[in-house]
């Protein structure tokens, strides 16, 4: 059917199927003119979805570049950190995520992130602290950096 569509509407152009125009060129230019507006149509709405896709994706590589890919789209939080600091705390549901920041992959394959995270300290008070990590860029496990030595070796300067 859709093969034949195209010709239908050259046909009822021509004012009856069957029937030969008396201009030759009509006939042969209807099939021609139909294509013509496939094609106008298909620029005005086949190609500004095409584009938005190319977009997309390439924004989705930029992202995933910058390390965004390893973070929560919930609270921004690298899951893999959270739970490795949930497990130090002496009242892990006290753990409150304040902010994450995760740096572009560099040579080792590792993202460089710092997250500020709100617990209770042994009095009952809330502290404010800071964890630095590394994140595998392929895996979003995190390693959390205590010394510079691994500092160095994971995170090694440009």
């Amino acid at each position: 059917m859709t093969m034949r569509l195209p010709f239908l509407i050259g046909c009822a152009a021509l004012a009856a199927c069957g029937q030969s125009s008396p201009d030759p060129s009509v006939r042969a230019e209807a099939p021609f003119a139909m294509n013509k507006i496939a094609q106008a149509s298909f620029d005005q709405e086949a190609k500004p979805r095409m584009a938005q896709t190319r977009q997309a994706t390439a924004g989705e590589t930029e992202d995933k570049r910058k390390g965004f890919h390893c973070l929560s789209s919930w609270d921004g939080s690298n899951r893999s950190l959270v739970s490795q600091v949930k497990e130090g705390l002496r009242n892990p549901s006290s753990f409150e995520h304040a902010d994450t920041e995760i740096g572009p992959e560099v040579r080792t394959g590792f993202h460089p992130l710092k997250m500020k995270y709100r617990a209770e300290n042994g009095f009952g008070g809330m502290n404010v602290e800071e964890v630095v990590a590394a994140v595998d860029h392929e895996t979003c496990r995190a390693t959390i950096i205590t010394s510079v030595e691994q500092m160095n070796a994971l995170l090694p300067a440009a």
